[in-house]
């Protein structure tokens, strides 16, 4: 499967990593004015993309301006929360909890770095990274367990082991053994010196739900953010551990000789279109592609430096989609930025024009509930209401994700029964309606509620959002209705834009 794959309507940029080098060396050298000393090309960060209106990971810099403004206008006044619980300021504040739990008491000892802030943003639970230097992974196929061998000065198990973020499962598929001096990283010849992100038991639902895997999107960003030095999700080796077997999924677009490469595990299984996406925001063009990794079972890989991410519920902003009350009513920078982040590594770049838009009706056609039975009449009543405008029904099932993402971009309103296809609303354009049939509409309950999580998306990224009754069997009637309002308004946006 290829993340990287030309769309035959031609409407998207194509470039690869040489051209775009080539193409930052001939823009101006100073970020187009928005600082007075001369930066170096930046290839993630182009000058044409800082002052867009959008924040973007790679432009977050002191150096850029944080993107020009764009990724502290959040800040202060009424946004104040949307900032300090889940934007920038959120994950600065994580920066600052940094703690060193094992500093290298020798030459090609270990250290470990620690991150954690007590924000519950799902339940009992903490925003967690932690960061290892000079560390061997092992795996003991009777027990089941991977092991992570790490060279410090005194005991550092008891501390570790109130760290509970990264791991699904936890002690049934972890330890952390701390040895004395360098001898637990001994034997280590070859390193891999690639920092690499590794999820140990990703969750279900981590691989097989697009709204799941959306709130992982965002622990992945965060986490590249948090960490220093800061890189691009690109630049790190990303890999999901399978403690049933000790089997390391690693991505096709990282590693050379992919072909024969397996993407699935005991104990792990893997909707392709969402490994598809996992491959697709980490890809490296192929001269910069690295040799796969060792299999645990045969033999122990030792790691430069080696990241245990946040997960979701311990860091992630995405579960607090759940919450009743909008932190972000006017836009998230985090949810902007991880929006931005993937449809550039899928070349998502060139707007259509309006006459080429279309408004894109979710069946869920294959799903086993929440079917959006009377599609067909929906369809005709959005075309007599809404003349001239392509309106397409489509099951996403038999896309990939670089179909799906390239959908969302040419529509102009979305519309859908509640379900986990409609995460892909956070790569609409800009200024596109959301229109969810639901029988919980939000705000809805007391507190939490899954009703909520794309009113919030919606939010978040700045989509005008519009809710009808019943999941399966709205009034056709009510759905033309609110999808003209839909597209009037993004019409009329479109126009106002320069």
């Amino acid at each position: 499967m290829s993340s990287r794959q030309k769309p035959a309507d031609g409407n998207v940029l194509s470039r690869g990593w040489t051209q775009r080098v080539l193409a930052h060396l001939a823009v101006c050298m100073c970020a187009c004015g928005v600082l007075g000393a001369p930066l170096l090309p930046d290839p993630d960060c182009p000058p044409e993309l800082i002052g867009d209106g959008e924040c973007q990971f790679p432009c977050n810099t002191a150096a850029h301006n944080f993107d020009g403004g764009d990724c502290t206008r959040h800040r202060g006044g009424r946004e104040a929360s949307c900032d300090s619980n889940l934007g920038f300021g959120f994950l600065d504040a994580l920066k600052n909890t940094k703690r060193e739990l094992c500093d290298a008491a020798v030459e090609g000892g270990s250290s470990i770095e620690f991150y954690r802030r007590p924000d519950n943003l799902c339940g009992p639970v903490h925003a967690d990274i932690a960061m290892m230097s000079n560390v061997k992974l092992s795996y003991d196929a009777g027990s089941k367990k991977y092991t992570l061998h790490v060279s410090c000065a005194g005991d550092v198990g008891g501390a570790f082991d109130r760290w509970h973020g990264n791991l699904a499962v936890n002690e049934a598929s972890f330890t952390l053994d701390a040895g004395t001096g360098n001898a637990a990283v001994a034997g280590c010849t070859e390193w891999e010196e690639e920092p690499t992100l590794m999820v140990i038991d990703p969750r279900g639902e981590y691989l097989s739900n697009m709204y799941h895997a959306s709130e992982e999107l965002f622990s992945l960003y965060e986490t590249a953010h948090v960490v220093r030095p800061a890189k691009p999700l690109s630049e790190m080796r990303l890999v999901f551990a399978a403690s049933a077997s000790g089997q390391l999924i690693q991505m096709p677009s990282q590693v050379n000789n992919s072909d024969d490469m397996k993407m699935t595990a005991p104990g792990i299984v893997a909707r392709k279109q969402i490994l598809e996406m996992w491959s697709g925001v980490v890809h490296r063009p192929r001269e910069q592609r690295l040799t796969p990794l060792a299999d645990p079972n045969t033999k122990p890989t030792c790691f430069r430096k080696l990241l245990l991410p946040m997960r979701a519920c311990h860091g992630s902003i995405g579960t607090a989609s759940w919450e009743r009350v909008v932190s972000c009513p006017n836009g998230n920078p985090i949810a902007e930025a991880v929006s931005h982040g993937v449809r550039r590594a899928f070349l998502v770049e060139k707007l259509y024009d309006l006459a080429d838009m279309q408004i894109t009706i979710l069946t869920r056609a294959t799903a086993t509930k929440r079917v959006l039975r009377n599609s067909i009449q929906v369809k005709s009543a959005i075309e007599g209401l809404v003349p001239g405008v392509k309106v397409v029904l489509v099951s996403l099932n038999g896309l990939t994700f670089t179909d799906q993402i390239h959908l969302m971009w040419r529509t102009a309103v979305l519309m859908s029964p509640h379900g986990a296809g409609m995460s892909l609303l956070l790569f609409l354009p800009k200024g596109a309606g959301v229109l969810e049939s639901t029988s919980h509409p939000p705000p809805f309950g007391a507190s939490r509620s899954v009703a909520h999580i794309f009113w919030q998306y919606s939010k978040w990224t700045n989509h005008p959002y519009r809710h009808v009754a019943n999941a399966e069997n709205p009034n056709p009637a009510s759905v033309a209705s609110a999808t003209k309002e839909l597209y009037e308004g993004f019409r009329a946006a479109r126009s106002t834009t320069p």
